[in-house]
């Protein structure tokens, strides 16, 4: 028996010797141990149920020898209900270091676990495959999936490991390969199966090499990055097999031997066209190279889209992407981009509408010119319906050429629209069979969109034929709004605005037109044309018996509004229509004969009524008959209507103002008479819309003596009431409202009294006329009335009255800002013109027949006011004849102005205080404390021509002399004041102070003596032509004489259109400053600001803001001059109008010196690059050619700043950073930029800057002294410059602007 079991087992020896090794070696399980921690493991799993993340929440499993994964199924890399794990490592410890998958379908994370998994220094194998249906489980494919929530964000990394069966990336995240070997002989070496991919620094050897897959249809296509990877000896399939939709990044990869060359598109069973997109990158390919498609070769173009790289093998140019060229010189195949949406650049057009915003507004920006010769275009459909909002295409001055079909489809409903700016199409050729609604080369359609702009847009060299019924024009084809309440009415406004239609052939059955074919469908429909022309084109309507739908503007305009400006223009049109009447309409730019009843339509502010011919235009100006309720939108009220908000109209006053809602504007469209006072309870905005409203007269009442006879009564408090009468011809007027029986005293057109705290009432413009009344002496009247703790502005307002203009009473304020106010007399007791508590008068000119006086209860300001008291009152009320008055201890400020009256200035009966800074008083100047009070005047500078005085009361009158100029003897004219004083200026040239000193025996001609009897050396008196006395500094002398430095010289500014300039002083000596304050009218802003001395030579300005702006004065006369230009809205959301650098970025824009960041953004927060800055110092100096390019290796030529820097290093203005190289992507540092500034435009200054962290010897010291004695910056603050800090596009542009205003 024994030798019998021994011969079985001999035999069974010598049959496993005979078996081939690799199958020994299959059957062998692994002997290596997995060690986690301290602890080894021998199996697997053991390991995984024993590993616990560390701090920093990584397990780690340590791999010596070749360790067997015998699990079935899925096979997790850490247990359940850990706490923490961020990720696992599996690390190869021995050089046979193998994790092998025995049986198991793939490593895989579990889904509660947001984590990376990682290999190092392994082989990585699986046998057994058990799916042979599915690609990745049915092969040898090693695979570790990472299936958790997050899976899209997390990695798998192999690093230096190798794979003999080959391995399937991470299909739902990310895979990154670093110095791999690949070596499977019998498939794919990596299965791209999803997701992305990076492979670097890594060899692939066998039969294929890599295969992107795309399990499903992911709605974006994996990405597939290669770099620095070799290809050698694969023969069965290409180096990449692309079987769908892939982007393929290749850097410096390089293929030898491959028999199927590089790239090959397999379908696999596909039937779709997916595109492959291939970037080429580094030196490119090398080796064999070609491209290889399953399709036929016709096909085969649409299959790869090669975006760039160098390929020296050549390249098929069918391959190439849209945008992408081939250099056969240079191998290089380089993209050109066309449009821009914010940062990201497209090669076509469609790509850049394809990726606009589908619930939101886009801004495209064009790059280039784009010829759209022998291509397909489809025009673009803006969805407002679903939720899309404004496309604006930018244009930039480019040209489209070649256009086979519109632009725009058009678009429908929502708050969609369309706004196209700078563009022009050039030789497009239109034909449209089959569409029956509208053509245009800009936008087929307008059906219910908010908002179409074509802004100097032109088409020139075109043809647009339709046979298809539709209506067509040159720019537009057909425009509708929407009209019908229950489905949600839609206004659509379209604007045309120095648009151009030249040499274009229009050829349809419908309407036609050179600008619009059909202008509103819809009543709801408003077109303002503005500027436009269409000229040398041919229009032509080929419908038979019609009327006449042919016009050089619009064809057809019969139930829409059309305005159209004076500027618009057309001339030498062709104009036909087939079987019509030959006899042109008589005005051609518009082509039917009538306007529907409907439509309206204004030409050259004319109306041409409904129902009439074009050529029948109402010779009234539209103002008058029509009301505009929004922009574009006008209504033509019935005949009764006497007030309207927005289209809603009312036929009394009363009832509008009762029905608006809270800020709601009441527009006025008669004059009104009003018997009763309108009680206002809400904020609005009453527009007076060029009417009068006339406050009834004593006569025309029938009410209750006690009735207030106010035109508007404030009732309510908080109320914010705005009255503009801006318009010509709007105003006031106030009947004989003063009866002595009534027992109430009677105001005017406004009264802010009972129960208004809080409220304000601002009046815009207008002319107020009060009425006649009779003396007495208790009742009066007033124009307007404040009470507690409310407020009443008035604008550039014009008011004449015998009576009050203003009576305030306890906390009540009152603003007057410009305006003029005539006072025909003052009849009853009491009555100043301004009967003020707390105020500030400025720009004002009030003149008074007697008594007409600022009357100042509280505290007021008068800045650059003129105040004349023409006649002298006798008896009760002399005290009013005076120009600016206090009593009740208030107190006056008078900064500038001229104050002409029998008391210029007078503080009197309960006391008060009068501060005098200057201007020109031209009477008695008196304190008289008539009671037991105060009365205090303090003159700090001014001109004199009259008496200072005290008046002697029981009280304490004080006047303090410090400055000024007289037109007397001081010494002799200070009355009751003791001793005489006169004034002495002390200091130094340009730096002057005043003092008063005592004095006897003043002389002109003589140096001054002190209160001691020592002389007062360098002070002079002398006396000029007129009488005025004047006390100056004099550099001291032997024999006397006034000094040039006192000789003061005229500044002047002539008035200009559109605003105010007022200089303080209007004559000032060398050295003092002077401030000049510029107010431009409503809707207008600065433009321009020059100061000039008297040989034409400009003088620098510093603008302190809020409209002032100071020189230092020259020896000679100076003229002061500005334009005032329309204020342009800016289009940058995030640029609110009270930002420090709104005005600086509004000039940047206007200046083209910045478009912004894109998507209607400037980017006012966003770190200034100094590619950026030199940008905007180059396009600000007019974007000068330059020379020659720079050499700076990290400025493309094609870069947008590449000429900039090169004109910034031609002018010395940077060197850049260092070898060979500019950083244009560093953010530019407040040292840098003013640096930048100073070498472009600035000069050396005598001056230091005291900033303790600027070094006298560092490279932008001048700069900074220069910038800050040029108003550009004045620091960070406790005294510190901040060279080093980072600078903000805001921070850039405002430097810029404050450089250039001041240049």
């Amino acid at each position: 028996m024994k030798h019998k079991l021994l011969s079985i087992l001999l035999c069974l020896a010598m049959a496993l010797s005979l078996l081939p090794t690799a199958a020994l070696a299959e059957e062998v399980t692994g002997a290596g141990s997995i060690k986690v921690g301290n602890e080894s493991y021998e199996s697997f799993s053991d390991a995984v149920s024993a590993a616990t993340p560390d701090e920093s929440g990584v397990i780690t499993y340590e791999i010596n020898g070749k360790v067997d994964v015998t699990a079935t199924g899925w096979v997790q890399v850490a247990k359940a209900g850990l706490t923490g794990p961020t990720k696992v490592e599996f690390v190869g410890k021995t050089g046979d270091a193998e994790i092998c998958i025995t049986q198991g379908v793939a490593i895989l994370a579990d889904k509660s676990y947001d984590i990376d998994v990682s290999f190092e220094g392994l082989k990585l194998t699986k046998l057994n495959p058990q799916w042979t249906g599915d690609y990745g489980h049915g092969t040898n494919y090693f695979t570790c999936w990472l299936r958790n929530n997050d899976a899209a964000n997390n990695t798998v990394t192999y690093t230096n490991c190798v794979f003999p069966n080959g391995v399937c990336n991470n299909q739902y995240g990310k895979t990154v390969f670093d110095s791999c070997q690949f070596t499977n002989s019998a498939n794919y070496n990596l299965w791209n199966y999803g997701g992305n991919t990076e492979v670097k620094n890594s060899a692939f050897t066998g039969v294929r090499g890599i295969k992107t897959y795309n399990e499903g249809n992911l709605e974006v296509a994996p990405t597939v990055k290669i770099e620095q990877a070799t290809f050698s000896g694969l023969t069965e399939k290409a180096a990449i097999v692309a079987s769908k939709a892939t982007n393929i990044t290749l850097t410096n990869v390089t293929a030898t031997g491959c028999t199927k060359g590089l790239l090959q598109k397999d379908i696999e069973g596909s039937t779709d066209e997916q595109k492959v997109t291939i970037e080429a990158n580094g030196t490119g390919i090398s080796g064999d190279f070609n491209i290889t498609a399953q399709k036929d070769a016709e096909a085969a173009k649409n299959e790869f889209n090669i975006t760039a790289g160098t390929f020296p093998g050549g390249i098929n140019n069918d391959y190439l992407a849209p945008g992408a060229n081939f250099d056969a010189t240079t191998g290089e195949v380089k993209m050109s981009y066309v449009a821009k949406i914010g940062d990201t650049e497209y090669p076509t057009l469609a790509d850049a509408f394809a990726a606009a915003n589908k619930t939101g507004d886009t801004v495209i920006e064009l790059l280039d010119d784009i010829n759209m010769t022998g291509k397909n275009w489809t025009p673009v459909e803006v969805d407002g319906y679903h939720g899309q909002g404004v496309i604006t295409l930018n244009g930039n001055g480019k040209t489209i050429t070649g256009l086979s079909a519109p632009l725009f489809a058009g678009g429908f409903a929502g708050k969609s629209g369309i706004v196209i700016k700078d563009l022009t199409i050039a030789d497009a050729d239109i034909d449209g069979t089959t569409n029956n609604l509208g053509i245009g080369a800009f936008i087929n359609c307008v059906d219910s969109m908010t908002r179409i702009e074509l802004d100097n847009c032109h088409l020139k060299n075109s043809k647009i034929v339709s046979t298809g019924g539709a209506r067509v024009g040159g720019l537009i084809g057909w425009t509708s709004g929407y009209n019908k309440p229950n489905d949600g009415p839609v206004d659509t406004k379209v604007t045309l605005t120095n648009c151009s239609v030249e040499n274009v052939t229009i050829e349809a059955k419908g309407s036609v037109g050179g600008l619009i074919g059909h202008a509103g469908a819809n009543p709801a429909t408003y077109h303002t044309i503005t500027g436009c022309t269409v000229k040398d084109s041919t229009l032509k309507c080929t419908e038979t018996g019609k009327s006449w739908r042919v016009g050089d503007l619009v064809g057809t305009a019969n139930v829409g509004q059309v305005t159209v400006d004076a500027a618009t223009s057309a001339s030498q049109n062709t104009l036909t229509q087939e079987n019509a009447d030959p006899q042109e309409p008589e005005d051609s730019i518009f082509g039917r004969k009538e306007v529907g009843k409907a439509g309206l339509v204004i030409i050259d502010n004319k109306v041409v009524a409904a129902g009439t011919a074009y050529g029948d235009i109402v010779n009234k100006n539209a103002n008058e008959v029509l009301v505009e309720v929004s922009k574009g939108h006008w209504v033509k009220p019935n005949e009764d209507t006497v007030a309207m908000i927005g289209s809603k109209e009312y036929t009394t006053l009363p009832d509008a103002i009762t029905a608006a809602d809270e800020n709601a504007t009441v527009t006025l469209l008669k004059d009104v008479t009003v018997i009763k006072p309108i009680e206002v309870t809400k904020s609005m905005t009453l527009d007076l819309n060029g009417h009068v409203l006339t406050a009834a007269t004593a006569s025309d009442r029938s009410e209750s003596k006690d009735e207030k006879n106010s035109a508007i009564w404030v009732t309510a408090k908080n109320v914010n009431l705005t009255i503009n009468g801006m318009t010509a011809g709007s105003g006031m007027k106030m009947g004989d409202t003063h009866n002595t029986e009534w027992k109430t005293k009677v105001w005017g057109f406004v009264d802010l009294r009972e129960g208004s705290a809080g409220s304000t009432v601002t009046i815009n413009g207008g002319s107020y006329t009060g009425s006649t009344c009779a003396s007495d002496s208790y009742h009066y009247t007033a124009l307007f009335t404040v009470g507690s703790e409310s407020k009443l502005v008035l604008n550039n307002v014009s008011a004449e009255t015998d009576e009050r203009v203003v009576k305030a009473s306890g906390c009540g304020e009152v603003i007057v800002s410009g305006g003029t106010y005539n006072i025909t007399g003052i009849n009853a007791f009491l009555g100043a013109a301004f009967e003020t508590k707390t105020a500030s008068f400025t720009d004002m000119k009030l003149t008074a027949k007697y008594g007409g006086c600022v009357q100042v209860g509280s505290n007021a300001t008068l800045e650059n006011c003129e105040i004349k008291v023409t006649d002298i009152r006798t008896g009760d009320g002399t005290y009013l004849n005076c120009a600016v008055a206090v009593q009740y201890g208030g107190t006056a400020t008078v900064k500038s102005g001229t104050y002409t009256a029998p008391y210029a200035a007078y503080v009197y009966n309960s006391g008060g205080t009068i501060n005098i800074e200057n201007g020109t008083f031209t009477g008695v100047v008196r304190a008289d404390a008539t009671t037991d009070t105060t009365a205090v005047i303090n003159i700090k500078n001014g001109s004199f021509n009259g008496e200072i005085q005290k008046g002697g009361g029981p009280g304490s009158e004080t006047i303090s002399i410090t400055g000024g100029t007289f037109s007397f003897d001081p010494s002799t004219k200070v009355k009751n004041n003791g001793t005489d004083y006169i004034v002495k200026r002390a200091g130094s040239e340009g730096a002057y102070t005043y003092t008063v000193l005592a004095k006897s025996g003043l002389t002109s001609g003589v140096y001054l003596t002190d209160p001691s009897g020592a002389l007062a050396s360098n002070y002079y008196v002398s006396s000029t032509a007129n009488g005025v006395w004047t006390v100056s500094y004099s550099a001291p002398s032997s024999g006397g004489g006034s000094s040039s430095s006192s000789r003061r010289y005229d500044v002047s500014a002539p008035s200009v259109k559109h605003g105010d300039v007022t200089v303080s002083p209007k004559s000032a000596s060398k050295g003092d400053t002077v401030t000049i304050t510029v107010k431009p009218d409503s809707g207008y802003e600065l433009d321009t600001l020059t100061v000039k001395d008297a040989s034409g030579s400009k003088i620098k300005v510093k603008d302190k803001g809020d409209g002032k702006f100071t020189f230092t004065m020259p020896a000679s006369k100076v003229t002061v001059s500005a334009e005032f230009a329309e204020i342009e809205t800016l289009d940058f959301a995030d640029v609110p109008t009270d930002a420090y650098y709104y005005e600086a970025v509004k000039w940047a824009a206007k200046k083209g010196i910045t478009g912004g960041i894109g998507n209607g953004l400037f980017g006012p927060n966003q770190p200034c690059t100094r590619a950026q800055i030199v940008t905007f110092l180059w396009r600000a100096a007019g974007s000068p050619e330059p020379k020659s390019m720079s050499s700076f290796s990290d400025v493309s030529a094609d870069s947008y700043y590449a000429k900039a820097v090169a004109w910034a290093v031609e002018n010395g203005i940077t060197t850049g950073t260092g070898d060979g190289k500019f950083s244009p992507d560093a953010t530019c540092t407040r040292a840098q930029s003013v640096t930048f500034l100073f070498r472009a435009i600035g000069k050396l200054v005598d001056s230091k800057a005291e900033f303790s962290d600027v070094l006298a010897d560092s490279y932008y010291a001048n700069a900074v002294d220069w910038a800050v004695e040029n108003g550009v910056t004045n620091g960070i603050g406790d005294g510190l410059f901040g060279p080093d800090n980072s600078c903000t596009r805001a921070q850039i542009v405002t430097f810029l602007y404050r450089a250039y205003q001041g240049k």
